[in-house]
């Protein structure tokens, strides 16, 4: 009987410093709410990603969101500008390599988007054109 004791005294006691441990191999993690009064274009987003660089990018129905931890860069389509986005709904992001996000938008197809340089690259499907 007092080795059943010791026993099931030894493991509750490993397994609380098991859990004291993994505890302490992992920081504490601040979450904070982000909302268009924190500069975001739009409450519903589609997708995000953080990038090779630090940077946490938002796509929303009104456009692609940078956020550097204090403020937010909003990207949208232009139609007098080529170099903007072609749709503002952003559905889908992937990083391909440092400084390339592809965006994939609602209705105007693929964008490669240099976030040095700010370049966009359009996409674009021609329906009944096999090669666009």
């Amino acid at each position: 009987m007092m080795v059943k004791l010791k026993i099931n005294i030894l493991c509750l006691l490993c397994i609380v410093l098991a859990a004291a441990g993994v505890q302490a191999q992992y920081p504490d993690y601040k979450f904070e709410y982000i909302t268009m009064e924190d500069g975001l274009s739009q409450s519903s987003v589609n997708c995000t990603i953080q990038d090779s660089t630090g940077f946490l990018w938002f796509g929303t129905q009104s456009g692609l969101n940078r956020y550097d931890g204090y403020e937010f860069r909003v990207f949208k389509h232009n139609p007098f500008d080529s170099n903007s986005i072609t749709d503002n709904w952003v559905q889908v992001m992937l990083e391909t390599e440092p400084n390339v996000l592809w965006l994939g938008t609602w209705s105007e197809g693929l964008n490669r988007f240099d976030t040095v340089n700010k370049k966009i690259t359009r996409f674009i499907h021609t329906p009944g054109n096999r090669k666009g």
